[in-house]
């Protein structure tokens, strides 16, 4: 103990609930699984009552309920006549995260058995609650994914005026994607029109491989990490790896992922933003109408890179670890 502070735990041990991926893929955890589902329906459906949860988990309706009791006892959600809305917890981790020191994860912390906390550790990070830097742990994407989807957003390390800015310059949508799990998630937006942020706020998990965002990561991942990611990906998602694969080489070369949604009526161009050791730690997506951008695209190309590039010369105070 130093300072009058527990030091950190080095936990090694697996919970029966933990669930250790084969593949090396991110492992889950029941509990967390099941916290996660509720959350994300009470998201995307604001006001849902009971049996509908109920029945959207396809669970027990006593273990639906003892779960819901604890959320609404912490603050994740709230009740009003009998409806379920997103609690004022949520959004007092994404104020909080920035600014106040929760204090190490340790066993004296916890007071939980090593085995117990490694597996909810575990499936925290498979789930993008937590991340973890140098045995660190600092809160996680799936957060300000949650405030994004309920329209309460927090732009995180890159602020609301650079985004802004941005879309000022290009007139294009922007979102700031990191990545949780397998997944992209959208923590910060700016200029969104009607189409764009309801498919944002809908849906706050996106596969990697699926988004200019997401293939920008992939890109810039190292090799080892790349090559276990499509093998994970390649059983039941062939098409987009094998699209991923003939797109990589551009993708490296230029720094910009591009795809196209809605039938080829969007398109979305991406880049990743780097820290000062030169690491991935975001995408940046711009999504505008084809045929208007297409034109000007080597235009909006530069424009993209260059907000990022000065974006990377900030200097931005890490969140503290919890």
């Amino acid at each position: 103990m130093a300072n009058g502070r527990s030091e950190p735990t080095t936990i090694v041990l697996v919970t029966d609930d933990a669930s250790q991926s084969d593949t090396g893929g991110p492992a889950t955890h029941r509990t967390i699984d099941r916290v996660t589902q509720i959350l994300e329906e009470v998201v995307y459906h604001p006001g849902i009552g009971f049996a509908e949860l109920a029945r959207a988990l396809d669970a027990p309706k006593s273990s639906v309920h003892g779960f819901i009791r604890g959320l609404q006892a912490k603050g994740w959600l709230y009740e009003s006549d009998r409806r379920f809305y997103l609690g004022p917890a949520v959004y007092g981790l994404t104020l909080a995260s920035g600014r106040i020191r929760a204090g190490q994860v340790s066993q004296a912390d916890l007071d939980a058995p090593k085995s117990s906390v490694h597996g909810f550790i575990r499936g925290l990070l498979a789930k993008g609650w937590l991340y973890e830097s140098d045995r660190r742990f600092y809160l996680g994407p799936a957060v300000y994914g949650l405030t994004l989807a309920s329209g309460r957003i927090r732009a995180g390390q890159v602020s609301q005026a650079d985004l802004d800015a941005l879309h000022k310059d290009t007139g294009m949508t922007v979102f700031l994607g990191v990545e949780a799990g397998d997944n992209l998630i959208y923590i910060g937006e700016s200029g969104t029109d009607s189409l764009t942020g309801f498919a944002a706020r809908s849906d706050i998990r996106r596969q990697l491989i699926s988004t200019a965002g997401g293939k920008a990561l992939l890109a810039a991942k190292p090799d080892s990490e790349r090559d276990a990611y499509l093998r994970r990906q390649q059983s039941g998602n062939a098409e987009a790896v094998s699209e991923f694969l003939a797109e990589f080489a551009e993708i490296r070369k230029t720094g910009v992922a591009r795809n196209f949604r809605h039938h080829g009526s969007q398109i979305a161009l991406a880049g990743v933003l780097r820290n000062q050791a030169g690491e991935s730690v975001a995408s940046v997506t711009l999504v505008g109408q084809a045929a208007e951008v297409e034109p000007r695209e080597d235009k909006v190309r530069k424009t993209l890179l260059k907000h990022i590039a000065s974006w990377t010369r900030q200097k931005a105070a890490p969140r503290e670890p919890i």
